[in-house]
């Protein structure tokens, strides 16, 4: 069974959705939180503006059915240019001006610009799909990259300096450096204003970071120089964010150190000491935070009791879940609820 929703109907379901769910919701002024709705899967879609012609986009679900996105005849200034990483899922796109279809999954990246917005999108039911995509404005990345654009393929800098009125796609491997940035943002710690200063910095990294690959004096490194690892401990990396994954995803019933050492291939040894050097903490630690970032989550929509979740996030405990929760962000969490309007 396929799903087939063009973007105007998207823009409706959405409108629904924020009059069912968030009509009392108030996240910062520069951000907007969407939970998908039922009859399509479970996740979310958060979007965070830093300034005007700069946003971040974080999505993550799954789907029931397979789902078909549609869009054209989008007016002029809906063109944009995008920077999108793919984390986990695979999804195909199609474009007016292309003839083949493009397929991105895990560790890809694409740069692309989309004239009217107009092309297709296709996403499989029941996979994890996570991505962060970065929309800029062409002027924006003038300013950022300067002269260094006639290092880029021409396709690249004609749609650029065209202000994205012509399309043009690059894909690329997503690298060791990319992928740390994006767990950053991905986890970061932060909140109000410290996290947007926080996030915009992680954001202009990676627009940094990959158009630096095709300037060939460039040799950008990350907090660990990455780029002086071997490929084996570009691998133990990779394994160590790939733990705080599977840590993230069965919040409610995480596997031992034992059970997490045997499913990556590390030793508990190797685990411990990686979440020390790469999270800066240990693998409980990182545990925790997540939970508690994802309590935070859930109450924000204020549609499941405190209770609830914290069943959700594996805290049986409800004294010691609200005592954790007030720890972290300084309030219980009915009364975090209720700065939403939430009871």
């Amino acid at each position: 069974m396929k799903t087939k929703l063009s973007f105007t109907e998207i823009q409706q379901v959405i409108a629904d959705l924020q009059d069912d769910l968030y009509s009392q919701l108030k996240l910062e002024a520069n951000e907007a939180l969407l939970k998908f709705p039922a009859f399509l899967g479970r996740g979310y879609l958060r979007g965070i503006r830093f300034r005007e012609g700069l946003d971040l986009h974080v999505q993550e679900y799954v789907l029931k059915t397979d789902l078909l996105l549609h869009a054209q005849n989008f007016s002029l200034e809906t063109t944009c240019a995008s920077l999108t990483f793919c984390l986990s899922g695979r999804f195909r796109s199609t474009f007016p001006s292309v003839s083949s279809e493009i397929t991105m999954q895990s560790r890809g990246a694409a740069f692309y610009t989309s004239p009217y917005a107009a092309g297709t999108l296709e996403f499989k039911a029941g996979e994890h799909i996570h991505f962060v995509e970065i929309t800029i404005k062409p002027t924006l990345i003038l300013s950022l990259i300067g002269q260094e654009l006639a290092e880029l393929p021409q396709n690249l800098q004609q749609a650029i300096q065209s202000g994205a009125s012509e399309h043009a796609i690059h894909l690329c491997d997503t690298s060791a450096e990319m992928t740390h940035v994006l767990h950053k943002i991905i986890h970061c710690p932060y909140h109000g204003q410290i996290r947007d200063v926080y996030l915009e910095g992680k954001v202009l990294e990676l627009i940094a970071l990959y158009f630096s690959q095709f300037c060939p004096f460039s040799s950008p490194l990350s907090v660990q120089s990455s780029a002086l690892l071997k490929p084996k401990e570009h691998q133990e990396i990779e394994r160590l964010y790939e733990s705080r994954e599977i840590l993230k995803e069965n919040l409610m019933t995480p596997p031992t150190l034992a059970e997490l050492s045997k499913r990556v291939g590390l030793s508990e040894r190797q685990l411990q000491k990686g979440f020390q050097e790469l999270f800066g903490t240990t693998v409980f630690a990182v545990l925790h935070h997540d939970r508690m970032e994802y309590a935070r989550q859930l109450l924000e929509t204020g549609q499941i009791s405190v209770g609830a979740i914290a069943d959700m996030v594996g805290i049986s405990h409800r004294g010691y879940f609200a005592q954790a929760f007030k720890r972290k962000f300084g309030r219980t969490p009915k009364e975090y609820m209720k700065q939403f309007g939430k009871t």
